[in-house]
């Protein structure tokens, strides 16, 4: 029993002092960099996976479609301000890039909560600030009764709205065009 005992302690012993420590260059380099001001790195490099679409994209984002990978975290929601596109959504996932301008970065995000979710194209510019959004999916499951798709083109992005909760179905088309890096109304 005793050299069971022993061979216990010797096995923790030896498991406990194997634990790396970093060396005095690995601490130097972490707190230089945390030292350091954050840079500003574009969409691409804060999020490599995000695919960049090909134009035109359609866009028919809905519950039985939907996929939900590339979860945002809280620090990614605040840095690129999508509260303020959405307050009242619980959780937000990038979808795709496009390339729309080589003056800004264009980022297709969706956003969900329990009973609805809508997919929005975001202009940011280099500092992640919002230029300008646009609601290009949406979908809703209370009722059934309300959805939207969208083409996007290089010159052009076509939303159209179906809301089938009358005796006839309703379609409404309203097309885009960037100006300015804004998404206006034509």
């Amino acid at each position: 029993m005793k050299k069971y005992i022993l061979y216990i302690s010797a096995t923790l012993a030896i498991l406990l002092s194997c634990k790396e420590k970093p060396t005095q260059d690995q601490v130097t380099v972490q707190s230089q960099s945390k030292n350091q001001p954050e840079k500003q790195l574009p969409i691409t490099n804060l999020f490599p996976v995000i695919p960049l679409e090909n134009l035109p994209k359609v866009d028919s984002t809905n519950f039985d479609n939907f996929k939900q990978k590339n979860k945002l975290t809280d620090a990614q929601i605040e840095k690129l301000y999508l509260k303020k596109v959405n307050p009242n959504a619980e959780s937000f996932y990038t979808r795709y890039k496009l390339s729309l301008s080589k003056d800004f970065e264009t980022l297709a995000v969706t956003a969900t909560s329990e009973m609805e979710m809508t997919t929005y194209i975001i202009n940011y510019d280099k500092d992640y600030t919002i230029l300008d959004y646009l609601p290009i999916a949406y979908d809703e499951i209370a009722e059934s009764w309300l959805w939207t798709t969208a083409i996007i083109n290089k010159t052009a992005i076509t939303v159209d709205g179906h809301n089938s909760s009358g005796e006839e179905d309703e379609l409404t088309k309203e097309t885009y065009h960037l100006k300015n890096n804004k998404f206006v109304k034509n």
